[in-house]
């Protein structure tokens, strides 16, 4: 059973103009734009959280606006506004971006860059 449908229904369909629910700051770009959430906005906003818990802050945390938070999200793929960030973060987004809205994401390879960054014993100072 999932949290908000059974697990074994069949996989919503791709729409738009889908009314948000959710925190801005951990959002997705896609449901910041009000596109049916699938397991890319899953990963993504797992993403921002684990960076949000091991850095202690998001850049876009303060802002209010979602055209600012949708403009900031989009720069962090360019390496533009987290400094220090191990490059496994950005590589789990970019693997994200790359999903087709059906698509499910290679966890064995998502698991091998969690394991990369535990090997490594990263120490983390982000923002």
């Amino acid at each position: 059973m999932g949290i908000l449908r059974p697990s074994n229904t069949v996989s919503q369909p791709f729409k738009e103009q889908v009314p948000f629910i959710g925190t801005p700051c951990f959002a997705s770009i896609c449901t910041l734009l009000s596109i049916q959430q699938s397991c890319q906005d899953d990963l993504e906003l797992l993403t921002y959280m684990v960076i949000y818990l091991v850095c202690g802050s998001l850049p876009w945390q303060e802002t209010t606006s979602i055209s600012q938070i949708i403009d900031l999200k989009v720069c962090i793929g360019h390496s533009l506004l987290i400094r220090d960030i191990p490059p496994e973060f950005l590589t789990v987004l970019e693997h994200a971006w790359s999903l087709a809205f059906d698509e499910c994401p290679d966890y064995a390879y998502l698991h091998g860059l969690f394991e990369k960054l535990k090997v490594n014993n990263v120490e983390f100072n982000c923002v």
